[in-house]
C-alpha cells in the first residue's frame, strides 16, 4: 500500500509542478492533479486519499516556497478540494449534476473567502482585491510573452487591452470559475472512469449512461430570461445575466457533447476520429458555440429520441461509454 501511495502522490505532484515547469501545455496538465485523488479515494477510501492529499501538499507547497511563487498555493488548494469532494461524492453515488454543482459551490466560497481575507488585510473590497489580483496575473504574463518572441506591436496591444478586460473579467468572475471548476471535474470524472475500469474492472454507477445525461426541460427558461436580462440598461442586472448566461452555455456545451458522444457510440466511430472531433470542438471556439447551442435545441430536437420521462435514462439502450 506504501508503493501504492507515493506512487499517487508522485503523479498528483507531477501534474501540478507541470503548470509551473512547463509553460501554457503545463496549465492543461495540472488541471488533473484532482485526478489521482479520485481514483485513489474510490478504491482505497477516505483515509488514503487524505494522505495522498496531506504529502502533496507538503511537497508541492516546499517547492512553490523554494521558487517564491506562494501564489500558486490557492490554486493548488483548489485542485487538491476539488479531487476530495468528487472522491466523496462519487463513493456514495451522487449523480455527476449533484457532484459539479457542489464542487462549484466549494470553489466559489474559497475564491469569495480568499479574496475577502486578502482585501481585509489591505483595507479593500472584494471587487477591488479581485481586479489588482487579475492585473497582476496579466502583467506577470505579458512579461513571460516578451521572451517567446512575440512583437512589441502584439505586447502594446495586450497591455491597452487591461484596463478594458479586467473590470469585466472581474464582473464575470463567479461564472468564469464556475465554469472552469465544471470543466476541469468533468474531465478528471471521464478519465477517472477509465482508470477504475482498469483497475477494478466496474464502472461507479454515477458515471454510467453519461452519453443519455440530458436536463430538465424547464431549465431551457433561464437562459431566455437571462437573455432578456443582458439587453436591460441597469448595470447590476445585466452583469448578472451576463454570469448566468455564461454558466447555462456551459450546461447545454455538455449536453451537446452528450448528443455527439451518443452518435458516436451508436456508430462506433474510431477513437482517433472521436478525439479529433472532441480536440477542435475544445479549442475552435465556433465550434464550442455550435456545441452548445446542439445541447439547447435539444430540449425541443430530442435529438437522441429519449423518452419524456427518462430523464436521460429512459427507453434508450444503455450503455457503459461516455463522452471520450
Amino acid at each position: 500500500m506504501t508503493h501504492e501511495l507515493f506512487k499517487g502522490v508522485f503523479i498528483t505532484v507531477a501534474f501540478f509542478l507541470g503548470s509551473i515547469f512547463l509553460p501554457v501545455i503545463g496549465v492543461l496538465i495540472s488541471i488533473f492533479t484532482p485526478l489521482p485523488i479520485i481514483i485513489y479515494y474510490y478504491q482505497y477510501g477516505r483515509k488514503v486519499a487524505l494522505q495522498l492529499i496531506i504529502i502533496t501538499t507538503a511537497v508541492v507547497t516546499t517547492v512553490i516556497l523554494a521558487l517564491k511563487i506562494p501564489s500558486l498555493f490557492l490554486y493548488l488548494m483548489q485542485l487538491l478540494l476539488l479531487g476530495f469532494i468528487c472522491g466523496e461524492l462519487l463513493s456514495n453515488n451522487f449523480n455527476i449534476p449533484k457532484i459539479i454543482i457542489i464542487a462549484c459551490i466549494a470553489a466559489l466560497l474559497l475564491n469569495a473567502v480568499t479574496l475577502y481575507m486578502f482585501g481585509s488585510q489591505r483595507k479593500i473590497g472584494i471587487v477591488d482585491t479581485l481586479e489588482k489580483a487579475i492585473r497582476k496575473n496579466f502583467e506577470h504574463s505579458v512579461e513571460q510573452y516578451k521572451d517567446r518572441g512575440v512583437t512589441e506591436e502584439q505586447l502594446k496591444w495586450l497591455s491597452e487591452s487591461l484596463d478594458t478586460m479586467i473590470p469585466w473579467l472581474a464582473k464575470l468572475f463567479p461564472a468564469i470559475i464556475t465554469v472552469a471548476t465544471a470543466i476541469i471535474i468533468w474531465l478528471n470524472l471521464i478519465i477517472a472512469k477509465h482508470f477504475l475500469f482498469l483497475r477494478l474492472r466496474q464502472i461507479p454507477p454515477p458515471l454510467q449512461d453519461l452519453i443519455l445525461w440530458k436536463t430538465p426541460d424547464y431549465l431551457v427558461w433561464i437562459p431566455i430570461a437571462a437573455g432578456f436580462g443582458a439587453i436591460l440598461p441597469t448595470g447590476s442586472i445585466k452583469i448578472v445575466s451576463y454570469n448566468v448566461l455564461l454558466v447555462m452555455g456551459a450546461v447545454y456545451f455538455f449536453q451537446g457533447l452528450a448528443i455527439i458522444a451518443y452518435y458516436f457510440e451508436t456508430r462506433k466511430t474510431p477513437r482517433s476520429i472521436r478525439f479529433l472531433a472532441y480536440f477542435f470542438i475544445f479549442f475552435q471556439q465556433i465550434l464550442t458555440i455550435v456545441v452548445s447551442i446542439l445541447g439547447f435545441m435539444d430540449v425541443w430536437a430530442n435529438f437522441r429520441k429519449l423518452s419524456e420521462n427518462s430523464g436521460g435514462n429512459g427507453d434508450t439502450q444503455r450503455t457503459n461509454n461516455t463522452v471520450g
